[in-house]
């Protein structure tokens, strides 16, 4: 295929099959072509080109900067592909949008944001709004818009997550033996469920995960709601990762805050104060 010309969704090969039906990637990677001026669908199963386009929606999204890339830039003064957003495909378009008429198929409201990444500010992907960094998102638009006066260039909305996602360090030996974890609501689990509920928290606005299991880190570097440490260990790690969390004393703690009436009013105030 081609890379130094425009590939649109019906020039697009090969195609999977599905039951004998040609269907697009189930998961990719996107970037903005500095050269042609569009999106460049990248198929995570093949590590080719799929398509170019100007409208593309992705869900269960992560937002990644390579560093090696970045200091490149730093150090060339000169652009490279270093950042891009990965995840599920969901929607395409070849028409780029006027600015007026954009988002024109998916509605914006307070939990819509706007991206941006420039390597010689950010290391990572920056809120334009409030200027938190974002790892992930449950749904993301990239679109190239155009206008008179700037031409055409990319444009990133992505939706913001109400939800918590509470890292714990890995399953204790006995948690092991009785076959429980976090979401059980078992041994330490049960004085963080109680905390919650003295709190307000909704269990249905809550995940849970360990940072040192499997798929731990991964998941929360993906997550695109708020994050919550438990414990010094984690917080540490997380410090080193680069996510911003709520720090929460571990439910399994040892001393005063062990009683459960202090260590609801902890968890209150902390998650009142995020």
């Amino acid at each position: 295929m081609n890379n130094k010309r425009y590939i649109s969704w019906k020039e697009a090969e090969p195609r999977k099959l599905l039951g004998g039906v040609p269907i697009a990637p189930d998961n990719v990677k996107v970037y903005y072509n500095l050269n042609l001026k569009c999106l460049s669908v990248i198929d995570m199963d093949t590590g080719r080109l799929y398509c170019h386009g100007n409208y593309i929606e992705i869900t269960n999204a992560s937002f990644k900067v390579q560093q090696s890339g970045r200091r490149r830039v730093l150090r060339e003064n000169k652009k490279n592909v270093h950042a891009y957003i990965k995840g599920k495909f969901h929607d395409h378009s070849d028409d780029s949008v006027d600015p007026g008429d954009f988002p024109p198929r998916w509605s914006v409201s307070d939990r819509t944001g706007r991206a941006t990444y420039d390597p010689y500010r950010h290391k990572h992907f920056m809120d334009m709004d409030n200027g938190e960094k974002i790892h992930g998102s449950p749904r993301v638009i990239i679109t190239v818009l155009r206008d008179h006066y700037r031409g055409k260039y990319p444009q990133i909305y992505y939706e913001r997550s109400d939800k918590y996602l509470f890292v714990g360090e890995e399953r204790s030996d006995k948690a092991k033996e009785m076959g429980v974890t976090w979401e059980d609501g078992a041994l330490a689990a049960k004085q963080l469920f109680d905390a919650l509920d003295y709190s307000g928290v909704d269990m249905a606005d809550c995940e849970f995960t360990n940072l040192f299991e499997k798929g731990g880190r991964t998941k929360v570097r993906n997550w695109g709601g708020r994050v919550v440490g438990m414990g010094n260990k984690v917080q540490g790690e997380l410090d080193d990762m680069s996510v911003p969390y709520i720090p929460l004393v571990h439910p399994a703690a040892r001393g005063s805050i062990r009683k459960k009436e202090t260590y609801c009013k902890h968890v209150k105030e902390r998650l009142a104060n995020d």
